[in-house]
């Protein structure tokens, strides 16, 4: 048997891991990243642009700078992900698409899924943050893990999709057991009444203590009457409560 080739490993850089062998300069991962070194396509590998244009995840590989091939990942959509995608939609929202891939690979998945535009993760938390500056509402809709994705903090609402029963993450503020994201859209309802309810808790708070309260105690209104009136708006919290708090099969 011949002798085993000498491998050198360093830390891997992101999307590019790097490694000499035999002495030769190794590489494999994202196509920008390696274009980003100073890598070209060989000429035989050129053929696998198209299976990237076609919006499948690559992995590029190659040595002594050239890119000389690549390994096609097929990853399923979720389960769902169209039909949230148009409903979203058709309710006025806008919906972005974030990932790893290449900037041809997110454009052909966006428009397979009927979405609106996408952005690359490293930019998705400058995207977020700059509609919040313009006064726009953002929701981020991401597998469950324990470490936060990209552009959670930036996010109005957090929702982690696929979570297992015992392994909440921190970071998500909704909570969707199963993988399928059409849940998405009762959980953004959800979110909407929960907001709804503290919106009229404050408003009832507002009456009973600036407006019944002082009535009453310069004897305009009964205190028997301003009690009951603060026993009205305390009922109405409850039920706004409970209707907010009613989360639909597979939300928590």
């Amino acid at each position: 048997e011949g002798a085993s080739p000498a491998l050198s490993v360093p830390p891997s850089d992101g999307p590019l891991s790097r490694a000499r062998v035999d002495g030769r300069d190794a590489a494999g991962g994202d196509r920008a990243a390696l274009e980003g070194i100073g890598w070209k396509i060989a000429a035989d590998a050129r053929p696998a642009l198209a299976e990237e244009e076609r919006g499948r995840t690559l992995f590029w590989a190659g040595w002594d700078g050239e890119i000389r091939g690549a390994i096609a990942i097929d990853a399923p959509d979720r389960q769902g992900a169209s039909e949230i995608g148009l409903k979203l939609n058709r309710a006025g929202l806008l919906t972005c698409l974030a990932g790893a891939d290449s900037d041809t690979a997110l454009d052909a998945q966006a428009a397979r899924l009927g979405l609106d535009t996408w952005m690359s993760e490293a930019a998705l938390a400058d995207g977020m943050a700059k509609r919040r500056a313009n006064g726009k509402r953002t929701a981020l809709v991401a597998r469950a893990a324990v470490d936060p994705p990209p552009g959670a903090d930036a996010a109005d609402l957090s929702i982690a999709v696929d979570c297992a029963e015992e392994g909440a993450p921190d970071w998500a503020a909704v909570i969707a057991l199963g993988p399928d994201v059409r849940v998405v859209e009762a959980a953004l309802g959800s979110a909407r009444r929960a907001a709804r309810a503290r919106r009229i808790g404050g408003t009832a708070a507002f009456l009973y203590h600036v407006a019944a309260l002082p009535c009453a105690a310069a004897g305009l209104i009964s205190p028997m009457a301003a009690v009951g009136l603060g026993a009205i708006c305390a009922l109405g919290l409850i039920h706004t409560a409970l209707r907010a708090g009613g989360n639909p099969a597979g939300v928590a």
